[in-house]
């Protein structure tokens, strides 16, 4: 579903074993119809992660342009795997990995009730480099 073709919605996700993960649009990505009901829940945890303090470093993050901050490599250093899609609707790529992954342990934390909203099937996040809509619409089926 892209129901938000052109404007930039980053969502999260968990996978089986609890790691948490990011997603980027770009404008163009695969957004699950879940999603699309607390997109704003969503926003709010993003913004919670970036504010949070660091609690690893990432083991990878993909260069940005000189002189711009990097939110891959700050959402890997706050122990997220992330992926990003492409405006024209690619598949989603893991762009950033943290040395140690964050798990959903506590559901009182913004983060953690939102990722707890969407839990993917079948994916192992950080092993799986590459997501397209297909294996995500396959991973969110209940």
């Amino acid at each position: 579903m892209r129901p938000r073709e052109g404007f930039e919605l980053d969502w999260l996700a968990t996978d089986e074993r609890g790691v948490v993960a990011l997603f980027s649009t770009a404008g163009g990505g695969y957004v699950p119809r879940q999603v699309l009901s607390v997109a704003e829940a969503h926003d709010a945890a993003v913004d919670a992660l970036l504010e949070a303090p660091r609690t690893t470093s990432a083991s990878f993050a993909e260069a940005v342009a000189p002189g711009l901050e990097n939110p891959w490599e700050a959402a890997a250093a706050r122990g997220v795997f992330v992926y990003d899609s492409d405006f024209f609707g690619g598949p989603y790529r893991l762009v950033a990995a943290p040395l140690v992954p964050r798990l959903v342990t506590d559901a009182s934390d913004p983060l953690a009730a939102s990722a707890i909203l969407l839990r993917l099937t079948g994916v192992r996040l950080g092993d799986d480099a590459v997501l397209d809509a297909q294996a995500l619409e396959a991973a969110c089926r209940e």
